[in-house]
C-alpha cells in the first residue's frame, strides 16, 4: 500500500518531456469554437509528418502554464497534431497566434519563448500549407 502511494506521488509530480516523443503528424484540421478534433476520426483526416527534430527544438524550449493563467484560454485559430510518447497516441492542439499550446490528453498548456514565436508559427504554417500544395 505505502509503495503504491509513494508511486502515484511521484507520478503526479512528473511533467512531461517533449524529447520522448516520436512520429509526429500534423493533421488537415482545424477547428471553431465548441467543435474539437474528435480522437477516433484520426484515421480519417489528412495529415503529414512532421520533421521529430524539428518539432523537439521548439517544444523543449517550452514551459508550463499554471492552470490559473491558463483557464478560459482564447483560441483564435488552430492546427492539430499527434505523436508518439510511451507507447501512447497524445494529441496536441497548436494555436496560431498565440505562442501557446496544449496536451488534449491531459489539458496541460504550454508557452513557445517569446523570442522563438515567430519561427515557430513560420515553421507550423510551412508545414500546414504542405496540405494546399498537393491538391494544387
Amino acid at each position: 500500500m505505502v509503495g503504491i502511494l509513494l508511486f502515484l506521488m511521484s507520478s503526479i509530480g512528473q511533467t512531461l518531456s517533449w524529447n520522448n516523443t516520436s512520429n509526429w503528424k500534423l493533421y488537415d484540421v482545424t477547428t471553431r469554437v465548441n467543435q474539437y478534433f474528435e480522437r477516433d476520426s484520426i484515421p480519417f483526416y489528412q495529415s503529414e509528418p512532421l520533421p521529430t527534430d524539428s518539432v523537439k527544438y521548439y517544444l523543449n524550449q517550452a514551459r508550463s502554464i499554471d492552470s490559473s493563467r491558463s483557464a478560459g484560454a482564447v483560441w483564435m485559430g488552430d492546427f492539430w497534431a499527434s505523436c508518439e510518447y510511451g507507447g501512447k497516441l497524445k494529441i496536441v492542439r497548436l494555436s496560431r497566434y498565440g505562442g501557446f499550446f496544449m496536451d488534449w490528453d491531459t489539458g496541460n498548456y504550454f508557452e513557445i519563448p517569446i523570442d522563438q514565436r515567430g519561427p515557430w508559427h513560420q515553421y507550423l504554417t510551412q508545414q500546414f500549407l504542405k496540405f494546399t500544395r498537393k491538391s494544387d
